[in-house]
């Protein structure tokens, strides 16, 4: 199989004839890593991968240069949050092998500011002002990553919400955000 850099998604043949989806500066070298998996990758493994996301899951809608490289990441919607997903892969990885504090992080951030906007019914846009994140444990590639939001109070300027972010339901990290409420821009 020929490795390309490419800045969009295309899809190619390896030896098998099977497609792999190239996106070298995105992160997913090859369906394989992709799907969260090394070295080569069946159709049925795929389909199992694939299978293996809890029921309510789909595929995120809004999405953000920043977390593109880390896709595919999952949401969930309940009638006061979005709660993300995402199945642990190499590129969420740092040198040791565990999921990066930077995408927790990130994706904290990302989850709490998009249930505050959901529960404000979409009204407004919000920008983070201040967020403090615990380590509490590590993850490992495979493990299912979820990250819970509960917004605690929604105000014309400001939003408070709390996460906590687990790893096969084990809290592995937990957060708290304050936005600021601004109005959409056309």
């Amino acid at each position: 199989m020929t490795l390309e850099a490419s800045s969009h998604f295309a899809p190619r043949d390896d030896e098998g004839g099977s497609k792999l989806v190239l996106n070298f500066v995105g992160g997913a070298i090859s369906l394989a890593l992709a799907l969260n998996g090394c070295g080569k990758t069946s159709r049925k493994d795929a389909a199992m991968i694939v299978s293996d996301i809890p029921e309510g899951f789909e595929r995120q809608t809004r999405r953000s240069p920043l977390t593109d490289p880390w896709e595919p990441i999952y949401s969930k919607q309940t009638p006061d949050a979005i709660i993300l997903g995402l199945r642990l892969a190499t590129p969420h990885t740092n040198a040791r092998g565990f999921v990066h504090g930077g995408l927790i992080a990130a994706l904290t951030d990302k989850a709490m500011g998009h249930s505050c906007g959901h529960k404000m019914r979409g009204a407004y846009s919000l920008v983070t002002v201040s967020m403090s994140i615990d380590f509490i444990n590590s993850a490992q590639i495979g493990q299912w990553l979820t990250v819970e939001t509960d917004v605690i109070k929604t105000g014309s300027t400001i939003c408070f919400a709390q996460c906590l972010v687990k790893a096969d339901a084990a809290a592995i990290a937990r957060a708290s955000g304050t936005f600021r409420v601004v109005n959409k821009t056309a």
